[in-house]
């Protein structure tokens, strides 16, 4: 449906849309009971890959808020610094690793232990 410039547009929290107070048309927010039977199309868009691959159960826990954005539920720079400790840990305890293995090397090849 194409709505006219200069009309106001509200979706309220049901997903109704409503041009000058008027309800044309609702959103649907559902779930899918099977998420692996969708295509992507673009960076945000769904559809099923075939007829009846996916069934539509009416999402009665979701709302719509009009002229918010959906975040993720990563917070990216918390996430960032995690990644870099677990890496730092990671390339300590290589290192100690190895020089265990360069010392049981050393003891082996010398028949001492110091």
């Amino acid at each position: 449906m194409a709505i006219p410039r200069g009309n106001a547009v509200e979706i309220d929290g049901k997903g109704n849309v409503l041009v000058d107070g008027e309800l044309v048309d609702a959103l649907q927010v559902v779930n899918v009971d099977n998420p692996d039977g969708l295509e992507k199309i673009g960076k945000n868009y769904f559809r099923p890959k075939a007829q009846g691959a996916t069934a539509e159960i009416p999402a009665a826990d979701a709302s719509v808020v009009q002229g918010f954005l959906e975040a993720p539920n990563v917070e990216v720079v918390t996430e960032m610094v995690n990644m870099i400790e677990v890496q730092r840990g990671f390339e300590a305890y290589s290192k100690i690793i190895q020089n265990s293995q360069e010392i049981d090397t050393k003891a082996i090849a010398t028949g001492e232990v110091r």
